[in-house]
Order: C-alpha cells, then sequence, then structure tokens
C-alpha cells in the first residue's frame, strides 16, 4: 500500500512538472518582431480565447435593431437574441426619459422568437415629443436569470 502511494505521488510530481512547464512556457513565449510603435508584441495562448469569450458574450446578449415609434404614445423595439430563437421568453424593457430622469422597467411575458431569434415588443404609455432610451433582456423558458442589457438605442416620440 505505501509502495504505491509513493508511486502515485511520483506520478504526480512528475506530470505536475511536466505540465506547469508548459504552460510557464506558453505564457512567456515572446516573439522578437515589433510592432510599428517599437514595442514587443506579445503572443499569448489564450488570445483565441479572449475573441471566443467575445463571441460568446454577444451571442447572450440581446441586440436591439430598430426601435421606431409608432404613434404618439408608444415605441415598438424589434430585437435580435440568438440564444433563445425559435422559443417564447420573457422580455424586460429599461425605458428612461432623458428630459425627466425617470426610469421604468416594463415586462413582457410569453414573447415568441422567431428562427432567427428576431422579436418586437410594444411599449405604451410613453409621452409625445419626448426623446426615449431602451435597454432589453431576455430571460428563456428554461433560464435561471436574465441575459445582458442590450445597448441602449434612443427615439422621440412623435408628437
Amino acid at each position: 500500500m505505501l509502495k504505491n502511494l509513493k508511486k502515485i505521488l511520483l506520478l504526480s510530481a512528475v506530470l505536475f512538472v511536466f505540465f506547469g512547464m508548459g504552460i510557464v512556457s506558453a505564457h512567456s513565449d515572446h516573439s522578437d518582431s515589433k510592432d510599428e510603435h517599437g514595442k514587443y508584441e506579445e503572443k499569448h495562448s489564450y488570445h483565441n480565447e479572449r475573441e471566443d469569450y467575445k463571441d460568446r458574450e454577444d451571442y447572450e446578449r440581446p441586440k436591439i435593431e430598430k426601435v421606431s415609434s409608432e404613434d404618439n404614445h408608444s415605441a415598438v423595439i424589434k430585437f435580435k437574441y440568438k440564444k433563445n430563437h425559435g422559443e417564447k421568453v420573457t422580455v424586460k424593457v429599461k425605458v428612461y426619459n432623458e428630459k425627466t430622469d425617470k426610469k421604468f422597467t416594463e415586462k413582457f411575458k410569453k414573447v415568441k422568437l422567431d428562427c432567427k431569434g428576431k422579436g418586437k415588443v410594444k411599449v405604451d404609455c410613453l409621452k409625445a415629443g419626448v426623446k426615449y432610451c431602451f435597454k432589453v433582456k431576455v430571460k428563456g423558458r428554461c433560464d435561471c436569470e436574465y441575459s445582458c442589457n442590450s445597448k441602449c438605442k434612443c427615439v422621440k416620440v412623435d408628437p
């Protein structure tokens, strides 16, 4: 039993050293080439992981495609959310009145997204001639939490 334990510990130490050196060398690999500013370019193995993370963040964040004033008291928000395409989702819209600095949230249940993840909601009770800014977040049927907020889009409600 003691011999097996020693073998396992020795093997663990060898693997740790082997893989530990690989990680260190991958992160400390500097190229001798300089960029246009005369600084050394750093090439990290996690660069591509950052790009994947950025794509994943875009995938998980709804995007407001268009906000239009339908009449003198409402606005239609067309958005896209790739993660839950073809499903019914719950949508929260944060509304900001730029004139009074007041904010409120509207909640829409069972909003149907098409096969491309596109959906729309209509926010009522807006005042004519006022500029409003909107942010959208989405929660799928099986999701525990809402997505991150979309970027802000603004529209002035037609008088």
